[in-house]
């Protein structure tokens, strides 16, 4: 049974800073969070709507179809009005972005959104049924290091699929879906009216049934995961450390002066000296949660070395780097954490660019539009004290190993 729509008047709604944007929030767990900035002049809207489904992937042939249908149908109203339509699947669901210039954008809105529900039936799948195939074949081919971060989902969501696991329900054709059962995320950024963004808001929500989202992902404790990839010559191992929520702004601070620390070293040491294999990387990584999203610190090495070799690789250099920042002087800290600052006081190009800032950190449960101003104040914050006593290190990482295949 679908929504019913509930219709909001611009009086109704919490004004978060007149210079910026509102946030609205319906009942039944649709979320709107409408921003406009007044540094940006050009006349155009960029809309993400994200359509959290309980098992996105089930809706990868529907998603791909109605993609290439719709542009194809609407390929002249849409060069037109100069919009851009752009449909992808993703752990966190269903993914819309829309984006042109605003006079026009809630007409396609509507035309869109009733074209995306009312041909919800598998009739013209078939359009795109070995697209869908090849893209699930080009996940089992990555290269080793990339499918440690599948290794990494595995351990952490519930329900999630091995690009060969996906492949088998795929060929069996045994999807299940109920196209109205989806909680709406909508973040709308540039020159569009209140009342319009109201009316998407109301257009989309209109269309979602009352279903009970929370348990989409629920994380659990596996520590050590092992895959097989296709590659005959190099292994991979990833070391996955668990930071905080990207809401806690005080860890989240640590955080990102830790791996402003040990980015460069792991790959000096281990790439450049070493010459343990082309990639060796560090960075950090947001695992999606309806319930709580995750950010975490990984190191991972791709090598024609032994696993077992890489696992202990990469344990030694933990080690060297907790006594590194437990020796840190004071001039050394303090050049790292204005590092950390500089990057983040770094401003968009363009309203395409801000509205990609916004869609990232509402879809990790930000609602701040302020949030990199928090986070350098919590950055500045940070003593070298407080860096020595962050115990990032230690708890027990997960560990993904990806094997080749024998030749």
């Amino acid at each position: 049974m679908k929504s019913e729509i509930q219709h909001l008047k611009k009086e109704d709604v919490q004004l978060i800073n007149e210079d910026f944007g509102y946030k609205i929030i319906q009942n039944n767990g649709n979320e709107l969070f409408y921003v406009f900035d007044k540094s940006f002049k050009v006349p155009k809207t960029y809309i993400n709507i994200l359509l959290r489904y309980k098992d996105p992937f089930s809706f990868t042939k529907h998603v791909k179809t109605i993609e290439e249908v719709f542009i194809k149908t609407y390929e002249n109203l849409l060069n037109s009005y100069q919009i851009s339509v752009e449909l992808n699947v993703s752990l966190y669901g269903v993914n819309i972005k829309i984006g042109g210039f605003s006079s026009q954008i809630l007409e396609v809105i509507k035309i869109f959104m009733k074209f995306y529900f009312d041909n919800s039936d598998n009739s013209r799948e078939e359009i795109v049924k070995e697209q869908v195939r090849d893209d699930i074949l080009s996940s089992i081919y990555l290269s080793p290091y990339r499918r440690t971060f599948q290794g990494l989902y595995k351990s952490l969501i519930e329900n999630y699929l091995y690009p060969e696991e996906k492949l088998k329900i795929f060929e069996s054709d045994s999807f299940v879906f109920d196209i109205f059962e989806f909680k709406a995320s909508i973040d709308i950024v540039g020159n569009i009216s209140l009342e319009d963004s109201i009316s998407i808001f109301e257009i989309v929500s209109g269309y979602s049934s009352n279903f009970d989202s929370e348990k989409n992902l629920n994380l659990k404790q596996n520590k050590l995961i092992k895959l097989q990839s296709t590659d005959t010559e190099n292994n991979a191992v990833g070391f996955f450390y668990k930071i905080c929520s990207p809401k806690d702004y005080e860890i989240s601070a640590k955080g990102k002066i830790v791996l402003q620390l040990l980015q460069e070293r792991f790959f000096n040491q281990l790439r450049t000296i070493e010459e343990l294999g082309y990639i060796v990387i560090s960075n950090s990584i947001v695992v999606p949660s309806n319930c709580n999203n995750e950010v975490y610190l990984y190191f991972i090495v791709q090598s024609e070395k032994e696993p077992e070799f890489l696992i202990d690789r990469i344990s030694k250099f933990i080690e060297e780097s907790k006594g590194f920042i437990s020796t840190l002087d004071d001039s050394t800290f303090e050049l790292f954490q204005e590092s950390v600052v500089d990057s983040l006081k770094e401003k968009p190009k363009n309203l395409c660019d801000y509205s990609e800032f916004i869609n990232q950190i509402f879809t990790f449960g930000v609602r701040e539009l302020n949030y990199k101003d928090l986070l350098i104040e919590k950055v500045e914050n940070v003593t070298l004290e407080d860096l020595k006593r962050f115990d990032l290190f230690e708890q027990d990482p997960i560990v993904v190993v990806v094997n080749k295949t024998s030749k």
